[in-house]
């Protein structure tokens, strides 16, 4: 048996080569799995149902078009639950603004009975089925814009996961050492 000593690096310690090929390799690590983007999926599902969206599943492409199939009726008390969820993100105050206007269109006795489901169609859009159909169009525009948002959130997580920031936190987190080539010793 033969023993060889190898020195191991912090990925900070490494040269830009070497880190560039250790990032490279932290990277890859990331996305070989699919779960990267469950905190944002889990993120609009929570917020949709504070916004009356029961949603059951949220597509996406490459290009992080996303579309969904969801039931929507109004919540009450979605003003003060949004505030608590998500404080600073004014377009989800709008959307839900957007959706409650909504429900004022509907002619009494039937105000605040507005509901619609959302059926995801890939890049033709979403269909949408609801007890008042002349509102449909206004509908899908809310929820476009909802979709909206989860895509510029889904980018966003991304940009992150991508990011030289999250890389070295997560070579400091797991404590990951790498080789002067930037190969990590296992």
């Amino acid at each position: 048996m033969e023993q060889v000593t190898i020195n191991a690096y912090k990925l900070d310690e490494l040269t830009e080569k070497a880190k560039e090929r250790a990032m490279g390799w932290i990277n890859e690590g990331t996305f070989s799995d699919s779960f990267w983007s469950e905190s944002v999926t889990d993120d609009a599902k929570t917020i949709g149902a504070i916004l009356g969206l029961n949603i059951e599943n949220i597509y996406w492409d490459q290009y992080f078009y996303v579309t969904m199939d969801a039931h929507y009726s109004y919540a009450k008390g979605w003003k003060k639950k949004l505030k608590e969820y998500a404080p600073n993100d004014e377009d989800l105050f709008i959307i839900g603004q957007d959706l409650q206007d909504l429900q004022k269109h509907v002619k009494w006795p039937y105000q605040w009975e507005y509901w619609a489901r959302i059926n995801e169609k890939g890049r033709s859009g979403m269909g949408i089925e609801s007890n008042f159909p002349g509102t449909d169009r206004d509908f899908a525009d809310i929820i476009k814009s909802f979709c909206h948002c989860v895509s510029r959130n889904l980018q966003k997580e991304l940009d992150y996961l991508e990011s030289e920031e999250y890389m070295t936190e997560a070579a400091e987190a797991n404590d990951w050492r790498f080789d002067e080539e930037g190969r990590v010793i296992r």
